[in-house]
């Protein structure tokens, strides 16, 4: 009975110990622009060391001499344990000078201080990029649709100005032929959400090319929000089904007994005929 208890105690704890598990990381490769023209960029390798899986976004705080200026945000990848994922961060510059980055890791909503780094900016000569740009925007993201007018790469869309305490991630695409459509999403998450204005910065070909388009975030209609979530959609139509089926069955049903009235029906008048014979 005291080993039973003994070997019990040692399973549960184990069991417990799994569960709780641990939260760790380390950096594969980290490479940034340490002499900024127009764009600065940030891209970090990070390895899920621990034992479980997260959610793990990589975030920029760019300081001058005495401020904490600007904030980027990567996108957020779900990494399981022994996996790794590719994160970047961009910033446009607006002064020329010197600067301090400093990288972090929220992994699992665990802070992981990677590194501090120096870099300088220098604002040269760009063009504007030429073209139709439509914006829209929900509650989860900001949605970008441009028709160049020249030939562009490494197109880039980020928000540089936005309210504090919000994430803005950004969008990205390799090549955009001059006069066809490139769609770009910007995902955010608002602590709450209000409707506020913003600064998207747009810089193609090495910060050769830059536009900054502004947008007040608006609240979408109810409408355009629920076409947009699929399991909704799916909702309402089970339930619109189920009362087709139900109404339907229900025909069926009133059918039957209608048919099986009048066969009763008819059985009896033929049954008392049989007797007045």
């Amino acid at each position: 009975m005291i080993f039973f208890l003994f070997i019990s105690s040692v399973y549960s704890l184990q069991i417990l110990v799994d569960v709780k598990g641990n939260i760790k990381g380390k950096v594969g490769f980290f490479n940034y622009t340490k002499e900024t023209k127009n764009l600065a960029w940030f891209f970090l390798n990070w390895e899920n060391a621990g034992s479980i899986g997260c959610k793990v976004r990589m975030r920029v705080d760019i300081f001058n001499s005495t401020n904490l200026i600007y904030t980027s945000w990567s996108k957020s990848e779900a990494i399981e344990p022994g996996g790794n994922a590719d994160f970047y961060a961009f910033w446009y510059p607006t002064n020329n000078g010197s600067f301090v980055a400093l990288i972090r890791i929220y992994q699992c909503n665990e802070i992981f201080n990677v590194k501090q780094v120096n870099l300088s900016a220098i604002i040269t000569g760009k063009k504007e990029i030429k073209g139709n740009i439509t914006i829209s925007n929900d509650k989860r993201a900001v949605y970008l649709e441009i028709l160049p007018q020249e030939n562009l790469t490494d197109l880039v869309a980020f928000v540089s100005d936005y309210p504090k305490g919000w994430i803005f991630t950004y969008d990205k695409v390799d090549s955009v032929e001059a006069g066809k459509k490139v769609k770009l999403r910007i995902d955010y998450e608002a602590e709450i959400w209000k409707e506020k204005p913003i600064k998207i910065e747009l810089i193609a070909n090495g910060g050769k090319f830059h536009k900054t388009v502004s947008l007040i975030l608006k609240k979408p209609s109810v409408w355009v929000e629920f076409f947009k979530d699929p399991w909704k959609i799916a909702t309402i139509l089970l339930f619109l089904l189920n009362i087709y089926l139900i109404r339907k069955k229900i025909i069926l049903v009133s059918r039957k007994l209608r048919v099986g009235g009048r066969f009763e029906k008819n059985y009896r008048r033929s049954k008392w005929k049989g007797r007045s014979r």
